[in-house]
């Protein structure tokens, strides 16, 4: 039933009666899941991993890729990446993320991290407020063999030298 949380809301609200539409056609599968994860994107209490394995039943489903899906939801394509990439966890690490220890955000840094010991040293530090998520993107960076590019780091090509008649002119 689609947005099932109106009539309680209605009721809390006073509100003797609300609008509403039925649809007397047959929903496929696909249309089953897209309504109740369109619902559920609404939900103040939804959970990050839950709404990564939305995301990945859609995408089984249909066929569908995550820009796909952020179109037809009409949601940020990053935004299914990021979800996405909780899924990439140990399910210990995933665990914490829902149970709300570690941030979604440090979660998806953490995604990019090959080493499950890597993930669970960063995500305890995360988890103890060691962490802000810049400090936790510097340090998977670091992990990875990859630094902050910055103009220091431009490398300076030799000086040039141009033909008379263009110097000046």
């Amino acid at each position: 039933m689609s947005c099932s949380r109106r009539w309680p809301a209605a009721k809390l609200a006073g509100l003797p009666a609300i609008e509403c539409y039925f649809h007397a056609e047959e929903m496929s599968p696909s249309e089953v899941l897209e309504q109740q994860l369109i619902d559920n994107l609404l939900r103040e209490d939804l959970k990050p991993v839950e709404e990564a394995r939305a995301y990945a039943a859609l995408m089984e489903l249909n066929g569908w890729t995550g820009r796909q899906i952020a179109e037809r939801l009409c949601v940020p394509a990053s935004q299914v990446s990021r979800a996405l990439a909780l899924l990439r966890l140990p399910d210990d690490i995933r665990q914490r993320v829902d149970a709300g220890e570690i941030a979604a955000r440090a979660g998806y840094e953490l995604s990019k991290l090959e080493n499950a010991d890597h993930q669970r040293q960063l995500a305890d530090r995360a988890a103890a407020g060691n962490l802000t998520h810049e400090e936790t993107t510097r340090l998977v960076r670091q992990h990875r063999g990859k630094r902050r590019r910055t103009t220091a780091s431009v490398p300076v090509i030799a000086s040039c030298t141009f033909p008379p008649s263009r110097v000046g002119k």
